[in-house]
Order: C-alpha cells, then sequence, then structure tokens
C-alpha cells in the first residue's frame, strides 16, 4: 500500500508533516520525548539518533518477537524532522519493571545488588574507551572517498558506547521501583516523597561537575586581578591575558581539569552540531561569570542537606519497623539497593552526553576535508547532511546543489529552534490534524488559568518566570528566577542553584530533571505542555511542586 502525508504543525502554526510508510501506521499514536530530544536534531545527528532508537528496540525485544516481528507493524518510535516520537504508552518500561518485581522479587533483587558495581568494572569503561576513540580518530590522511565508510565506523562506535549505557537500565529503574513499592505497602506517609529522600545524597556525576564547575569559580574569585580579567575581557586572548596575572595560573590548571573530566559533554542528547566546552573553552568561562554574578550558593550546601534528610529519614523508618524484623530486614535490603539509583543513573547520563560530544570530532574532521576540497562551505555543513547523502557527496563531490541543501536547511533548523513540534499524533490525533492548533493552547497564559503537569519535587515558589529554549540562553537567568524550558540535561545541572523552581514540557518523575530539582530541594512540575508558549519571560507565577500545576500570580 502506498504511503500517505498528514500535515500537523508546530506551535507557531508551521507545517510539520509525516509521512507513514504504511497506511495503517496512521492508526498507531506517538508522543513526542521532550526530554530527550527538546529541539530538533540536524540531519546527521538524526542519523545517530535513528541507530540508537534501533538499538534500544532491539534489546527491549525478545529475539523471536525480533525475528517474527511483522514487517508492516508501526515502528516503536519515531524522528519525524530531528524530533523523538514515542508509540503507544511512555510508562511500559516502568510497568514492566513492576510486573517483574512482583513476580520475582529475588530475582530482580539479585539484579539490583550488583548494579552500581558493574556500572562502574564493566559498562562505563567500555563507554569511556569508545568515546576516547572517536576523541582520537585521525582524519588527517583520509580520503573523500573513503569518507563515508570512515564515519560509518566511528558512528558504529558511538552505538557501541551508547549501548553500553543502556546495559542494566532494567535493574536501575528496578532499584528505585522496589523501594518505591515497599514504601506505598509499609508506610502510610506519601511514598513517592519518601523514596525521592531515601535516594538523594549520594555522590554523583551530575553534582559533582557542579561543585568541581562552583569550586573553579571560587578560585577565580579570590583573585581580584583574575576576576577583572573574568568581566572585562570575553575575547579569545583571555586565556594569554589570565596567564599573566596573580592567581590566573591556579585558574587556568583548574579550568584545564575541568575540561578534561567534562569538557567533551554535549548539552543535548543526541545533537552533533553544538561546539563542546572543550572546542570552546569561553563557554566554561561565561558559565563562571554568571555563577559569580548571581552570588550563587556553594553546590555542596544542597547535597549535605539532602544527606542529613536521608539520614534521618532512614533512622525514623527504621524505628518505626523495629518491632517486625521481616519488613526491617525487606526494607533495609530495598534500601541498600536504591542508593545505587541515583549515581547509576546520574553517571550514565554524563557518558550519554559525552558520546555525541566525542562522534562530533570524527565528523568535524570528514566536514572540514569536505570543505577544503570545495565540495562545502564549512566543516559544521556536514551536520545538515545524511549518512547516506556523504555517501553520494563523496563519490561525487562536484555535482549536486550540496551547498544549497545544507543552506536551506540551516534556514529550517534556525526558524523552529524556538518553536515546538505536536505533542501527538497519529491514531486519536488523526482527526482534524490539518488543522492549526486551538488558540487556547499556544495563547499567553492568563489569571486564573491553571497549568496542569506531573508534580515531581515537593513546594510551592512564586518568582519571574524565564524561558530559556537552550543552555546558550541561560544567561537571561538571574537568582531565584523559575526556569521554563523544554527539557534539562546533565548539563544544565549547574543552573538549580540559580533557580527557585523549574517546570518543564518533557520529562517524568524519574527523569534527569526531577532528580537535580529533589536534589536541590526546588519545586518541580513536568510535563506541562505548550508551557514555554503560554508562560512568558517576566511573567510572575507560582508553582506548586506538589499539586503539579502554574499559575499567574
Amino acid at each position: 500500500m502506498a504511503s500517505i502525508t498528514t500535515i500537523y504543525h508546530y506551535d507557531n502554526g508551521d507545517e510539520f508533516p509525516v509521512e507513514w510508510a504504511e497506511a495503517e501506521h496512521a492508526g498507531q499514536s506517538y508522543h513526542w520525548d521532550a526530554q530527550h530530544t527538546p529541539f530538533a536534531c540536524t540531519p546527521l545527528a538524526t542519523d545517530y539518533l535513528a541507530e540508537a532508537l534501533s538499538q534500544l528496540i532491539q534489546r527491549g525485544r525478545p529475539q523471536s518477537q525480533v525475528s517474527a516481528a511483522p514487517p508492516m507493524a508501526p515502528p516503536l518510535m519515531a524522528h519525524p524532522h530531528g524530533f523523538m516520537y514515542i508509540a503507544g504508552n511512555p510508562d511500559s518500561l516502568p510497568n514492566s519493571v513492576v510486573k517483574a518485581i512482583q513476580e520475582d522479587p529475588a530475582g530482580i533483587g539479585l539484579q539490583v545488588s550488583g548494579l552500581l558495581q558493574t556500572w562502574e568494572t564493566e559498562y562505563a569503561p567500555q563507554v569511556q574507551s569508545a568515546c576516547l576513540e572517536l576523541q582520537n580518530e585521525d582524519y588527517s590522511s583520509a580520503t573523500i572517498s573513503a569518507l563515508p565508510d570512515r564515519l560509518r565506523i566511528s558512528f558504529s562506535q558511538a552505538i557501541k558506547g551508547w549501548n553500553a549505557t543502556m546495559n542494566g537500565m532494567r535493574p536501575m529503574v528496578a532499584s528505585h521501583l522496589q523501594l518505591l513499592l515497599f514504601c506505598r505497602e509499609a508506610f502510610s506517609e506519601d511514598a513517592d516523597a519518601l523514596a525521592n529522600v531515601l535516594e538523594h545524597g549520594f555522590a554523583n556525576a551530575t553534582s559533582s561537575a557542579h561543585i568541581a564547575l562552583w569550586k573553579l569559580a571560587q578560585l577565580a574569585k579570590d583573585s581580584p586581578p583574575v576576576m577583572k580579567l573574568l568581566h572585562a575581557d570575553r575575547g579569545d586572548g583571555i586565556f594569554a591575558n589570565l596567564a599573566a596575572v596573580p592567581g590566573g595560573t591556579a585558574f587556568l590548571e583548574g579550568h584545564t581539569a575541568y575540561l578534561e573530566q567534562y569538557g567533551s559533554r554535549g548539552d543535548g542528547w543526541f545533537e552533533l552540531s553544538t561546539p563542546t566546552p572543550k572546542e570552546n573553552p569561553t563557554v566554561l568561562l561565561e558559565q563562571i561569570r554568571q555563577m559569580l554574578d548571581n552570588d550563587e550558593p556553594d553546590p555542596e550546601l544542597a547535597v549535605a542537606l539532602s544527606v542529613r534528610l536521608r539520614q534521618e529519614t532512614t533512622q525514623r523508618l527504621r524505628d518505626s519497623l523495629s518491632d517486625n524484623p521481616e519488613k526491617l530486614t525487606e526494607f533495609n535490603r530495598v534500601l541498600e539497593g536504591a542508593r545505587q539509583y541515583v549515581p547509576v543513573k546520574e553517571d550514565r547520563g554524563l557518558w550519554q552526553l559525552t558520546i555525541p560530544g566525542s562522534l562530533r570530532v570524527p565528523c568535524l574532521a570528514a566536514g572540514k576535508l569536505l570543505a577544503d576540497q570545495g565540495a562545502l562551505d564549512s566543516a559544521d555543513d556536514i551536520f545538515y547532511l545524511h549518512l547516506n547523502e556523504i555517501e553520494e557527496l563523496a563519490a561525487a563531490p562536484a555535482q549536486g546543489e550540496w551547498r544549497q541543501l545544507v543552506a536551506t536547511r540551516r534556514k529550517s533548523h534556525e526558524a523552529h529552534k524556538a518553536s515546538n513540534p505536536p505533542a501527538n499524533f497519529g491514531g486519536e490525533y488523526q482527526a482534524g490534524a490539518t488543522q492549526p492548533q486551538a488558540p487556547d493552547e499556544t495563547s499567553p497564559l492568563m489569571a486564573g488559568d491553571v497549568l496542569k503537569g506531573i508534580p515531581a519535587s515537593a513546594g510551592v515558589i512564586e518568582g519571574r518566570a524565564v524561558v530559556v529554549r537552550t543552555l546558550q540562553e541561560a544567561d537571561k537567568l538571574e537568582a531565584g528566577d523559575i526556569l521554563i524550558c523544554n527539557s534539562t540535561s546533565p548539563a544544565w545541572s549547574m543552573l538549580f542553584s540559580r533557580i527557585s523552581a523549574v517546570v518543564t514540557i518533557g520529562g517524568g518523575p524519574l527523569s534527569h530533571t526531577a532528580i537535580v530539582a529533589r536534589e536541590y530541594k526546588i519545586p518541580c512540575v513536568l510535563d506541562v505542555k505548550g508551557v514555554t508558549v503560554k508562560v512568558q519571560d517576566g511573567m510572575r507565577i507560582r508553582v506548586d511542586g506538589s499539586k503539579g500545576t502554574v499559575e499567574l500570580v
């Protein structure tokens, strides 16, 4: 049967066409994963995203189902225009893990018990090795004709690393859910709130990166000449100037050490076109300036508070079970498992951001070779081509209107940076799909309106809303502001000691945004559809992280 196309719309009214390989596929509902693709991936990044999703789908099915899968079945995930969409119920993984815990608690408990050790000794080294190989790939002697094969090898290496981050995902989720289920059964208090307190206050990659950056900012603060240069000199020559002032050498050594550990981390899960801090070290200086200008508190204070609350709550709950030794033993078991959850999840996040930052290195090398040969205008043009198009270009560099295609795609990608795609398409969302979105979905928040989402971190706060689309816009945020965004990644963690609350379009209770918000004890509401359009810069809003609501003050 022939393919069909359905026209949906971005929230600014522009068309968002979805092409269905089979007409029957249009009966499947899909939901935008704003957590992992808050903005559209460029074409080459979409190839990486597509392969990662393919690997995820394969590992999620028993082998018998993979080989016997109906050839015309709708895909479980889709990526139109560089956005990730998930078919059916996005909570299918947590639900399947809950079922497994209920059916085989001992077996799941055994998987959970060695989770952190397995991650640190087996999976994390595999990811690190893949990233180092990508960062050190040498394209200097490559020929244009060999580029497609070289790039596919690089992509395979990146996927190898990504697969390693997905190993252990099921026991990681189980480490959280078995504690949550126990709390629901054993205690009369809010089980979700208890589990959140009991899981936090453990060392992890996200908080460690934030603490390291804050300490680097303090090195600058302790040296007036360094402080003066940071605010007066924003050019590339600042590093030579810093080396010549008292305190500058120590600051630069700390700066280099930070970049060595975290500098290849991107700010998105799949995007390849964004320069990393290691490529553009002045980005890190700007983040330090923002920390100093807002007089941000030591993030270790937030961690210490989490540690104290966890220890006090743990002891109180143990005391309440003192007359039931069997329950107490079970509580200690699931507690021991849950302490691994945040460290593993956030370390995975660090590496999942480092993989595209590392894959960017060979991609840029290939782009430079094509630009040097006159096939492209600049090295980063390569991100606006798919792998199969690069293969065509390499076969006939002088033919085809590749420059015009790149220019058109750049313009389209830039035009939609400030727009959101449809939240859903297909299935029940087919009817009226060719009509623009209703006005109340895009009109500004008015007095009396209440936006609802998922409550992810308790507390109520009022403050100034600031809409931040990308990390490059974070300089708009001042101390006490409420962050409104599509989603956050571990690269955004340094903002959480500056803001008073966070509201996002994507994410859920197990997302990175929720975890960091709870660590910093700020209200958080997730999955608020249209919030980056309805809430505008400067609005005074009230965020209730317990009820999951956002309203105008």
